[in-house]
């Protein structure tokens, strides 16, 4: 997942295990709740593949021009932030509605994919990291406050309107609905997420 001049992130991945998102009909109610889960399982892992590892191990890569789990979270970091921020005002305004079927556009489903477990793309620019070592700490700090957040969103939408739309961070011109950019972040932070187990697991043993 890089363009060329940028190590690469990963190579293809098994399908995403998530494939109940997907289907037409399915209430929003339990897509929610879902995702929510899904959230909370992702700060469990990393924090569990990352804990024994020492801050040199955390920077390290597995092999020279594959991201270490360092940069692997920071990534996850940059391509984050921007999502939240404009999803974080339709959250905050959502309506009350009537339990209804998750409205997914087709754009959204399509990103979905090409982020997720089954896809190896190229880094948009803004999400590439740059620094040569960061400290665990503060970096798992920051991911970490993020995926709870994300959770609290979904668990506070129950019974709520989530095909309000916000421009896509990265490519303005595409609009996503809220559930669209829910769909985004999971899927895509349950790739990297194997990815941080593999690799944690291979510095270990270097």
């Amino acid at each position: 997942m890089a363009n060329s001049s940028a190590p690469r992130s990963s190579g293809p991945n098994t399908d995403s295990p998530f494939t109940d998102w997907y289907p037409p009909g399915v209430p929003a109610v339990d897509q929610l709740i879902a995702w929510e889960h899904a959230l909370e399982n992702h700060a469990e892992r990393v924090a569990e593949a990352c804990a024994p590892l020492t801050e040199d191990q955390f920077n390290q890569q597995p092999q020279p021009g594959i991201w270490s789990c360092a940069e692997v979270i920071e990534h996850l970091n940059l391509s984050a932030r921007p999502y939240c921020s404009k999803m974080e005002p339709l959250v905050l305004r959502a309506i009350k509605a009537p339990d209804q079927p998750i409205p997914h556009t087709y754009l959204g489903k399509q990103i979905a994919k090409m982020a997720g477990p089954s896809k190896d793309v190229p880094v948009p620019r803004g999400m590439t990291p740059q620094a040569k070592r960061y400290e665990k700490d503060r970096l798992l700090s920051e991911w970490t406050a993020r995926q709870h957040q994300v959770a609290a969103w979904c668990q506070a939408l129950h019974g709520s309107d989530l095909s309000g739309k916000f421009a896509n961070p990265f490519i303005p011109i595409l609009k996503l609905t809220l559930a669209d950019g829910l769909l985004i972040l999971c899927e895509h932070t349950e790739r990297h997420v194997r990815q941080i187990e593999d690799r944690a697991k291979d510095v270990s043993s270097l």
